[in-house]
């Protein structure tokens, strides 16, 4: 609902930009004062601004309220191992090797990582409306494919172990940890096969945490990197396109004795 209070707040937000966008130089901020409004139900809408949005607001839920795919089960962002997670992470193996394959790149990828705290809302049982991928995903994160030595895969390791054991477990595909006497015993498999420290191996992640985000360091000393154009909540919309009902992961990635 809007009002007249928050459309002259809106109009007093504006007015530097607009001073900033017709002057070529000449004008100083002197004093800069601010004011809480209070908006609540007692403050009559704006009719006539309420009027301008309604068609635009209509069509947009619309859009949104659209089903584009079916869940056969529901999966928490909370849950225990990370099978939203790893959802997330097989679903971008497959759309970025699609992409890759696209622009004549022949792909290469081992494993997925990203970060627990990027699924910002759960999967739902049954239909799956177009709105859960924006709720699901709202930031703008690009997919990168990193290089890494053996050194820097088992300081990865150490790290996922560190997370899980306190509760948090990172979205992982293509890789599976068996974690063992408190993250003193680490064994990975890769693709199925026991991970070797002679090899190098391809990550697919995200821009965030290739720049250190969430203190995976890690990425810093590499063999070398691979941008891309495509961000992670287009990959997901794509997928939805072309999927009908949504196939499950059924392997653990975590196994903590």
């Amino acid at each position: 609902m809007l009002n007249n209070r928050l459309g002259r707040v809106a109009l007093l937000a504006l007015l530097p930009l607009s001073f900033c966008g017709c002057s070529s130089g000449g004008y100083q901020v002197e004093k800069i004062t601010a004011s809480h409004i209070e908006v609540d139900p007692s403050v009559p809408e704006d009719v006539r601004m309420e009027a301008f949005l309604a068609p635009y607001r209509d069509s947009l839920s619309a859009l949104l309220d659209q089903v584009i795919a079916y869940s056969p089960q529901s999966l928490s962002k909370n849950d225990q191992n990370g099978l939203l997670g790893a959802w997330l992470a097989d679903l971008s193996i497959g759309q970025v090797e699609a992409y890759l394959r696209s622009q004549g790149v022949d792909p290469q990828i081992d494993i997925a990582l990203f970060n627990a705290g990027g699924e910002r809302t759960s999967l739902p049982q049954g239909d799956v409306k177009r709105s859960f991928v924006y709720e699901f995903m709202p930031f703008e994160n690009k997919y990168m494919l990193v290089r890494l030595r053996g050194e820097q895969m088992e300081e990865m390791f150490r790290y996922l172990a560190d997370a899980a054991l306190r509760g948090t477990f990172h979205p992982l595909g293509g890789l599976n940890l068996q974690i063992r006497d408190k993250g003193r015993k680490i064994t990975a498999r890769i693709g199925g096969k026991r991970f070797d420290p002679k090899k190098e191996y391809t990550v697919l992640t995200t821009d965030f945490l290739y720049n250190g985000g969430d203190n995976m360091t890690f990425f810093a000393q590499n063999q070398g990197v691979r941008e891309t154009t495509l961000k992670m909540r287009e990959s997901i919309m794509d997928y939805f396109a072309q999927t009908d009902t949504i196939t499950l992961p059924k392997d653990l990635r975590y196994e903590i004795k």
